[in-house]
């Protein structure tokens, strides 16, 4: 029917595909990276949305380090002339006004104010002189003052800021040391810093404001800082980041890459023209078919993309730039196939005298190799359809994306695509040039005969690979493959380092490299608590449990820990009459908390005493009836400057918290007699029992923690896909072949996408630079190895299927007669593409693209060209009767 009315079915594929395409009005690309790689049933993400609803969302945060910009690892930045132009920025971003909404606005309306009646939190080392330039000029000695000692009692005092909030050392400095004579066990360090730390915190609850911050991000603190470092009289160099940089990031990485993704097409489809033809004749070249092929895979993704949408699914960067190149890669092999197929039953039409036309020969190919194109299609399809039912959102939206994809290129190459071959052999009967078919020549042009690559892999290749030494060869670096990937895989490091994401030498990743080596301090986190009697003294007690546990926690928790328990506390049992709070201890605890609460952070009490319970008036919720709903306990984290420290950040606190969260004893509704009886070591997170709360009573929070809660369990979440995948290609092609080659072809996928785990690891050992590292991108990757890798064994399995002969012979001319295919239309492809990708600006593409990907190439040509042949002439499937004749040559001849 393809042959027969080409033109009608090449217009209901362009009607199909123009129907799917008007999904793309519900197309949505999301940028936001928890929307992409957090799962939102995960723990984290339900602990996020907890604090959220009753804290509010975390604040943007926007930071400056300030370093030197002649020496920056031996200056001191930390004096007076480096203080001054630290002053001078800090001034003109907090005085600059910007018009948005046709109102004018500054840093005032859009800051983080802890207190109420108070100013912006903005911490700065100029917090030590109230922000006032001219103390700060006048005083005779900065670093004895940053010391906050008295002068008179010689007692330590707590710096505060101009909101009378403490000043965090390690937060307004980076890159810390002593300097020498203030480092001993009984002196008291005075400061030298390599970095002046600058950081706004911005209101992040108001979505109504949220636009005016990003343009207040843009056309205040960016701009002032870019100015700061375009003067080049300074001496110090501003390095930033704003909450937009990543989404900015994201989006000037995509339009750069996006070049390189472009080139790689272009360099495809020119060879892929060349390569399906003979060029350079004018009648015989092909780059009107090459250029039909080319329009089947963006029909396919186009359709791909639209169903996707209207579907609602959200796609990501990873699936517009990794899809159209997968499908290239997939479609471009079945182009190959069917159209040598075309001609090799041409000649066999030729030499047989058959009776039947163009259209016959077309048919007659598409059922000799059908069976190899639907088996590769189907088990692609499969195997990204499994890959579908993780948890991760972006690798869950590729895989369902890829899967439509694949089997949208399926139908289109054995309908449009062979339409278009049936024309093409139309244009060249009939000496129409390529691409001009309108101009004809008049002296009738033979098509050429060759076939160099079949010849190599005849004459040189397969005695190559089929001799003895090679075959032993062959086993021992399979086995080694294998070997490697089990001894590597737990020591490739979790994560995405976060240079790797960023635009090398950009502002952003000029940052990431500033906070590696000056950062001091690390992200705020909080515990906290939900529905836990606070009535019960022994709650209270463990709480402070949990607070000086993790205070302990030297290697991840940087002390102390704010706990405005201990300070009610403080607040009952002060006897201070400049407390006023006589009576206090006769009255229930929400009321004593209250209270506490109005102790102003100004007041004696707080300056005099350290009873400051104004500064926790935004972590303790009431409920209506007035009692403690939920409350939070403010830590921060040390310097976290590795992937594996965030992830061990994570892991122990989250273990200390949930070890001693399960003593609390939580809010019920019952009566208090029986709220009171309970026994305090009843395990509340595993409790069955009718009253016990569906989410824990105490948990840590840190914007972070959303991020890195995967890779608590992404090895297994790896593995669980790449079984599940194994499990639908074996599924695919036993259904298409039988058990035996499925298995065997299967065998070959699993050690290609294991075998990638090991490569990874060596290039990473020998290069130098970032290396690869398990993240949800690899996974995806991991994921995709499996479709890619079925293409370079599933046709030499099903043309070693109908060959006749021993195993041997069966398996040398698989080689020859689909291996020259395999070679040019995959191994060849895929390897002009991936090159350019080596070329990107992105550390992400260079790493996970360009390198894995040629990893890819590297062990499919191995196990699907070398290796399994090898196999198969010792152990594959046995010849069954009749399988060498073929149902394609079953046509009628001529007598």
């Amino acid at each position: 029917f393809n042959s027969k009315h080409p033109y009608l079915v090449i217009l209901l594929s362009l009607a199909v595909t123009a129907g799917f395409c008007v999904g793309f009005i519900w197309l949505k690309v999301s940028t936001d990276p928890q929307h992409l790689w957090v799962n939102p049933d995960s723990r984290s993400n339900k602990e996020q949305n907890y604090f959220e609803d009753n804290f509010g969302k975390f604040y943007r945060v926007e930071e400056i380090y300030f370093i030197s910009k002649t020496d920056p690892e031996n200056t001191d930045t930390f004096q007076k002339k480096y203080l001054q132009e630290v002053w001078e920025v800090q001034a003109k971003i907090e005085s600059s006004q910007i018009l948005y909404d046709n109102s004018l606005y500054t840093v005032d309306n859009y800051c983080y104010k802890p207190i109420n009646g108070k100013g912006c939190f903005i911490s700065s080392p100029m917090d030590y002189w109230k922000m006032n330039l001219t103390k700060m000029l006048e005083d005779p000695d900065i670093k004895y003052t940053a010391q906050c000692i008295k002068q008179t009692a010689g007692e330590q005092i707590t710096c505060s800021d101009r909101n009378e909030i403490p000043i965090i050392r390690n937060v307004v400095f980076g890159g810390i040391t002593c300097l020498e004579g203030t480092s001993g066990p009984c002196e008291e360090c005075k400061i030298a810093a390599n970095a002046l730390v600058v950081t706004f915190l911005m209101n992040n609850n108001d979505d109504t404001l949220n636009m005016g911050v990003k343009s207040w991000e843009k056309d205040i603190f960016e701009k002032r800082v870019k100015e700061f470092n375009d003067d080049d009289s300074k001496l110090l160099k501003a390095i930033y980041y704003s909450e937009r940089s990543v989404p900015d990031e994201l989006q000037k990485e995509d339009s750069q890459n996006f070049i390189y993704v472009v080139i790689s097409y272009l360099c495809m489809f020119l060879y892929i023209s060349i390569a399906i033809g003979y060029f350079p004749s004018h009648i015989h070249s092909r780059f009107t078919l090459g250029f039909a092929g080319i329009s089947v895979v963006i029909m396919s993704v186009c359709i791909s993309i639209g169903l996707t949408s209207m579907l609602g699914i959200e796609l990501s960067m990873i699936s517009i730039e990794v899809v159209p190149f997968l499908i290239l890669a997939i479609g471009v092999d079945n182009m190959f196939i069917i159209s040598i197929g075309e001609i090799n039953m041409r000649e066999k039409a030729y030499r047989e005298n058959w009776e039947e036309g163009h259209d016959k020969v077309v048919g007659a190919a598409l059922q000799e190799n059908g069976s190899t194109i639907t088996a590769a299609a189907f088990s692609e399809f499969a195997a990204f359809i499994v890959g579908a039912t993780t948890d991760i959102p972006a690798l869950s939206n590729f895989c369902v994306t890829a899967a439509i994809a694949v089997l949208a290129d399926y139908l289109l190459q054995v309908t449009a695509f062979c339409a278009v071959l049936e024309l093409d052999y139309r244009r060249r009967s009939q000496n129409r040039i390529d691409c001009f078919p309108c101009v004809s020549l008049e002296d009738d042009v033979p098509e050429p005969k060759r076939n160099i690559t079949k010849w190599v892999v005849k004459n040189y290749y397969v005695p190559v690979i089929f001799h003895p030494i090679s075959k032993f060869f062959m086993l021992v670096t399979f086995v080694g493959i294998i070997l490697l990937s089990f001894m590597s895989y737990d020591k490739l490091n979790l994560g995405l380092t976060e240079q790797v994401t960023a635009v090398k030498n950009s502002d952003l990743y000029e940052y990431f490299n500033a906070l590696d080596n000056y950062g001091e301090a690390g992200p705020i986190a909080y515990l906290v608590l939900k529905n836990v009697n606070y009535s019960n003294p022994y709650n209270l007690q463990v709480i402070d449990e949990i607070a000086d546990t993790l205070s302990q926690m030297n290697k991840t928790v940087q002390p102390p820990v704010y706990n405005w328990v201990k300070g009610v506390n403080a607040f009952v049992n002060t006897q201070e009459d400049d407390c006023q709070h006589q009576g206090i201890s006769s009255f229930d605890f929400n009321t004593q908390v209250k209270e506490y609460l109005k102790v102003s952070i100004e007041s004696v009490c707080c300056k005099k005493y350290g009873v400051c319970g104004e500064q926790y008036e935004t972590d303790i919720i009431f409920d209506e009836s007035g009692n403690i709903k939920t409350s939070r306990l403010r830590f921060q984290h040390r310097a976290l400057k590795s992937q594996s420290t965030y992830i061990d950040s994570l892991r122990d606190t989250r273990y200390a918290i949930d070890k001693l969260g399960k003593k609390l004893v939580p809010m019920l509704e019952k009566s208090t007699k029986f709220q009171t009886s309970l026994k305090a070591n009843i395990d509340w997170t595993d409790s069955s029992d009718s009253f016990q709360n569906n989410d824990r009573l105490a948990f840590g929070y840190s914007l972070f923690y959303v991020y890195y809660d995967q890779y608590e369990n992404i090895r297994g979440l790896a593995i669980e896909n790449l079984l599940l995948a194994f499990g639908a290609i074996l599924l695919a092609v036993e259904i298409l072949t039988n058990l035996y080659a499925a298995f065997i072809v299967t065998l070959m996928v699993a050690a290609t996408s294991w075998g990638l785990i090991g490569f990874c690891y060596v290039w990473n050992e020998i290069s130098s630079g970032y290396g690869t590292e398990i993240n949800a991108v690899s996974v995806v990757n991991l994921v995709m190895c499996c479709g890619l890798a079925v293409e370079f064994s599933v046709h030499i399995m099903t043309s070693f299927l109908k060959a006749k002969g021993t195993r041997n012979a069966r398996a040398k001319k698989a080689v020859i007669e689909m291996g020259s295919t395999v070679f040019t239309g995959i191994a060849f492809t895929k390897f002009i593409g991936v090159v350019v990708l080596g070329f990107a600006p992105s550390e992400v593409f260079t790493l996970y693209y360009f390198r894995m990907y040629f990893c890819i190439i590297l062990l499919g040509v191995f196990h699907g060209l070398a290796f399994q042949p090898v196999l198969l002439s010792y152990i594959g499937p046995p010849e069954t009767k009749n399988q060498s004749e073929g149902k394609s040559t079953k046509l009628k001849t001529s007598k």
